[in-house]
């Protein structure tokens, strides 16, 4: 994916923050960016659950497991 990267102006860092996040998300596909940020999130969430599921595994048992990274915390 070919990204345009907005320049750096003489700007104040917040104002600039803003402004080039602004139009690094409109002067691409904006909705590609934010797809790809949200699959990102998802995956290291449900990375983070199978870690959290095969400690609680190990330290307590497979029930517990279960319970602590069971369907009620998705």
């Amino acid at each position: 994916m070919q990204l345009n990267v907005p320049e750096l102006q003489d700007r104040p860092y917040r104002l600039q923050a803003v402004l080039g996040g602004r139009d690094f998300i409109f002067h691409n596909d904006a909705d590609k960016v934010v797809f790809r940020a949200q699959m990102a999130a998802s995956i290291f969430t449900l990375l983070l659950l199978v870690i959290v599921f095969l400690t609680a595994r190990e330290m307590f048992g497979t029930n517990c497991g279960i319970r602590c990274a069971g369907p009620a915390r998705l």
